[in-house]
């Protein structure tokens, strides 16, 4: 057994969100048939990813993650889907997410902090919450009507929820797809 685990912190999404997200893929897939489908158990908001950790450290990620535990709950709500980088080269089909999302910014800009001091490198990118729905397959076309079809399902959502909180997930890539396993997790407003 290796003494790291690939890990990331993320928001968990209720399971009746997931599912209804999960549920789009039966619209899509038709026109989509280059993407690989997120299981809706899968479907969650990566806060931080931490890249390979030791075990140990897990522990000291787990203590920072208590001192989020005052935080209220966040408002948030799946609306709209989009792609990653961009329509010409897409590699992520992800629902984005409105709501409360300066507090969420604020979430992911102190837990970057608080990890950079645990040793973790700070994000360079700029936080653009989003669930991913699916990913392109490398060398899959790029669907001709790909702009089209995601105007014709923009009006999707909102399917509101609440990010009551904060998960420690290990991920342990396999040929069938990424399993994810939580090793811990805090409660907001406790």
């Amino acid at each position: 057994m290796s003494d790291k685990v690939r890990a990331f912190l993320a928001i968990e999404i209720p399971p009746e969100v997931a599912r209804k997200l999960a549920d789009l893929k039966y619209r899509l897939a038709p026109e989509l048939a280059g993407v690989r489908w997120v299981p809706a158990g899968n479907i969650h908001m990566t806060v931080k990813f931490l890249g390979d950790i030791v075990l140990p450290m897990t522990e000291a990620v787990s203590g920072v993650m208590s001192e989020m535990a005052g935080r209220e709950p966040i408002r948030l709500e799946a609306r709209g889907l989009g792609v990653f980088p961009g329509l010409k080269r897409p590699r992520v089909l992800w629902a984005g997410l409105d709501g409360e999302t300066e507090a969420l910014a604020g979430l992911a800009q102190e837990l970057d902090e608080r990890m950079e001091r645990l040793g973790f490198r700070k994000e360079s990118r700029k936080f653009h919450p989003h669930l991913t729905l699916g990913r392109f397959k490398p060398k899959a076309p790029v669907p001709s009507g790909l702009a089209t079809l995601l105007r014709r399902v923009s009006d999707f959502g909102p399917l509101p929820f609440r990010a009551a909180s904060l998960v420690l997930f290990k991920s342990d890539l396999r040929s069938g797809g990424p399993v994810y396993t939580p090793l811990s997790k805090v409660e907001f407003g406790t």
